[in-house]
């Protein structure tokens, strides 16, 4: 009975280690004359992220050249969001963008289309917003796509980062468990012992 119990308890400490925890990273970026603040949250996901691996964000745009600055973007209020491609990545403590890659690669943030016409991208190619390739961009839409900030970049940009604490690495529950049953081994040998 003992064994299935100490089974039961390294079974669960061993999904609990393979589950991944949420990250929420923290935005803090000027393009141009705008400014953007706020949060993105991950499922977790570490290394290559799609879409279905950012589940919310709230962001604030800001600047003089929006018509209704600040603009919020978010997830919550129906906001549009993708990525294309495998330009975003995510570490513990950054999300990365890949300006090197070459085609279909872009990650854009929009507000609710009734409530804000603002968006904030990065892209690769085929221009965002009409902005142009291989730039993060902030724009507004208003008798077409009227950009406010643009900057152009090569290589590899950290584009939110977060100093939450890097989570604990998948071995350390199973060491805890593993603890947990040698001690319960050794106590029960000791009652042995000292009804002997």
């Amino acid at each position: 009975m003992k064994s299935l119990i100490a089974s039961a308890v390294l079974a669960a400490a061993v999904f609990a280690s393979s589950a991944a925890q949420a990250i929420t990273y923290t935005v803090d970026r000027s393009v141009g004359s705008a400014l953007i603040t706020g949060t993105i949250e991950t499922d977790g996901t570490l290394g290559t992220l799609g879409t279905s691996n950012i589940v919310g964000y709230s962001l604030t745009l800001t600047s003089g050249g929006l018509p209704a600055s600040p603009a919020s973007l978010s997830l919550g209020d129906g906001g549009l969001f993708f990525i294309q491609g495998d330009s975003v990545s995510a570490t513990a403590t950054q999300l990365l963008y890949d300006f090197s890659k070459l085609t279909n690669n872009t990650i854009v943030f929009s507000g609710n289309a009734s409530t804000s016409s603002a968006s904030w991208c990065l892209v690769n190619d085929g221009g965002c917003i009409g902005q142009g390739i291989f730039r993060e961009s902030v724009a507004y839409l208003s008798s077409g796509w009227q950009g406010v900030g643009s900057t152009p970049y090569t290589g590899i940009v950290a584009f939110a980062s977060t100093l939450a604490p890097v989570p604990v690495p998948p071995a350390l529950p199973l060491l805890g468990a593993g603890l947990m049953i040698l001690g319960f081994a050794g106590r029960k040998q000791a009652k042995k012992r000292a009804s002997a």
